[in-house]
């Protein structure tokens, strides 16, 4: 009965050496956390030491017994917290894209690469890109002041003229963000064709 007893309180010890590390380090984060929790301490100073039987104490005095080396931690504004993210709503209570901000675009007209094209069919092909844009951004071709396409974001325009009239034509892009030009790009060339 006794080794019955002896091996019980073994495996008890055994069990206890094993959890205890385990249980004082949980003890000792949720007493940190509850401390920082605590309103009313921004700007605190926590004393934390070492006892002589290794226990870690946190307070906001400093250890009575001087032999324990008390050390001060500085701690300021544990109870703010502050967000990057943008509070204000619409009145519908839906965000407001009118509060973020959208990139420059940058605005490349990749066709026509010359300034004088040459076609008697008066066919013109037409390629405008747009990059570093992000869903905010909305771009348009124009073509002599006439919309011809529009992308949301970055994209490749590309438009395919037929039947152009002779003479100089006008392309412009123009990216926009809720409403405000942010960026545009524009590009003239002359169309030479045999007259009819």
């Amino acid at each position: 009965m006794n080794l019955e007893r002896e091996v019980a309180a073994t495996s008890l010890e055994l069990t206890m050496s094993f959890l205890a590390p385990h249980i004082m380090k949980k003890s000792l984060i949720l007493a940190i956390m509850s401390f920082f929790a605590i309103g009313g301490y921004a700007n605190a100073e926590i004393h934390t030491w070492v006892d002589k039987e290794g226990t870690v104490h946190f307070s906001d005095t400093a250890s009575p017994n001087k032999a324990d080396n008390s050390k001060v931690i500085n701690v300021q504004n544990t109870n703010v917290l502050e967000s990057e993210l943008n509070t204000n709503y619409s009145s519908s209570s839906s965000y407001s894209s009118e509060q973020q901000v959208a990139p420059k675009p940058e605005i490349s007209i990749i066709q026509p690469t010359e300034q004088l094209i040459r076609d008697n069919s008066g066919n013109v092909n037409v390629v405008c890109s747009v990059s570093g844009a992000n869903g905010l951004v909305v771009s348009t071709l124009y073509i002599d002041g006439s919309e011809q396409q529009t992308i949301t974001g970055s994209g490749t325009l590309s438009v395919s003229l037929t039947n152009v009239d002779r003479g100089e034509h006008t392309i412009r892009v123009i990216s926009s963000s809720n409403g405000k030009e942010i960026a545009s790009s524009e590009k003239s060339f002359t169309l030479l064709r045999a007259h009819k």
